[in-house]
């Protein structure tokens, strides 16, 4: 979720698809920071932009998908933290952030009041990535932040934290965005311009935690390849079946609780029936294979108002980041129901290897 980038030389070229995917997979703002003179501009027109980002200058840029915060101008990144620096991320620092303030503001007004000498620490306390831009005037040395790539550009110097993906000398917090959509030839071009009759092939040279794979509208027997698609009737049916099944920010208590469910029943809290791998990369992935990692705890609700049902699955990008599924859940008093839960289907193939946790 989101995506900062980092172009150090102003000759170098962002290839098109690379900005197309980032601007799909990432539609809720944009911010840039020039590092030839430390101005910053935000925008919510993707056109403008464009024009912005394919400038022959050096510079931060951030696209924003919505996970804390309301969706508008005034929370795209990057966040002021003095006059002489400014504050990118990308991921959710967990329990900070509401449905009005994003958790990135509420990490820079830390930073304000927090000696420099201290930045470190906090910047690295989660696996959010980060992108510090500092500014400090002709002939004023800056200083190399401890545990962060730091690259100087005469007053100004980028500061990178966290695990970021260098391609063709850019620097790119995630690698979603790399990969060349594929087109099956089964197709005719005519079909392919009037039906959803394609689907997104990524390189899994690339992939890692955080690949993304658009959705597959002619898998699990949704339909078929000669049938046409439907994306609006799809992604909102809940087939009569209004409990979902919560996790992360979603939980009682949490950011994005009284946003999407305050209208919603508890039904109770209680774990999956079966194991499934999640894991914690600033905001928590559930991915969609059974029988690997811990049964998830899960506070599970009854959505019946449909504009609450459509707002989490708008919140959760399902179908195209999250694929919403109906799976068994053991409540505490120790009955069996079926709920809704969001899974990621692109699980990464070391899967196995990372840190798998039960409860976000």
């Amino acid at each position: 979720m989101c995506l900062i980038i980092y172009k150090p030389n102003a000759s170098d070229t962002i290839k098109s698809h690379i900005l197309d995917n980032a601007e799909r997979i990432n539609q809720d703002g944009f911010g840039i920071t020039y590092l030839d003179n430390f101005k910053t501009h935000k925008t919510m027109n993707y056109k403008h932009a464009r024009k912005l980002i394919t400038a022959k200058r050096p510079f931060v840029a951030h696209y924003r998908f919505t996970t804390r915060g309301e969706t508008n101008r005034s929370n795209c990144h990057p966040f002021t933290i003095n006059k002489t620096n400014v504050l990118y991320s990308n991921g959710t620092v967990a329990d900070l952030g509401s449905n009005v303030t994003t958790d990135t503001a509420i990490v820079a007004n830390y930073l304000k009041t927090t000696p420099r000498s201290h930045w470190h620490k906090m910047l690295t306390m989660t696996d959010v990535r980060f992108a510090l831009v500092t500014y400090r005037g002709r002939g004023i040395h800056i200083a190399k932040m401890p545990q962060a790539h730091t690259f100087h550009h005469g007053e100004q110097a980028v500061h990178l934290y966290g695990k970021w993906h260098d391609k063709d000398g850019i620097m790119y917090s995630k690698n979603n965005c790399f990969s060349k959509p594929y087109v099956s030839n089964s197709w005719s071009p005519k079909a392919r311009n009037t039906q959803r009759s394609y689907k997104q092939y990524y390189n899994t040279a690339w992939a890692d935690d955080y690949a993304y794979y658009d959705a597959d509208p002619w898998s699990d027997g949704v339909c078929n390849s000669q049938t046409s698609f439907n994306t609006a009737s799809y992604k909102y049916d809940w087939q009569g079946n209004h409990k979902v099944a919560v996790y992360g920010t979603l939980k009682s208590m949490h950011g994005n609780h009284a946003y999407h469910l305050d209208d919603a029943t508890l039904v109770g809290s209680g774990f999956t029936v079966h194991k499934y791998p999640m894991v914690d990369h600033g905001v928590p992935y559930v991915y969609h294979q059974t029988g690997v990692g811990h049964n998830i705890s899960v506070e599970v609700y009854d959505v019946t108002d449909p504009k609450s049902r459509k707002s989490i699955d708008n919140l959760e990008r399902h179908p195209s980041w999250y694929t919403r599924r109906q799976i068994d859940i053991n409540l505490d008093n120790g009955t069996i129901t079926k709920a809704w839960l969001y899974f990621q289907d692109d699980v990464p193939f070391d899967i196995q290897k990372q840190q798998l946790i039960s409860c976000y």
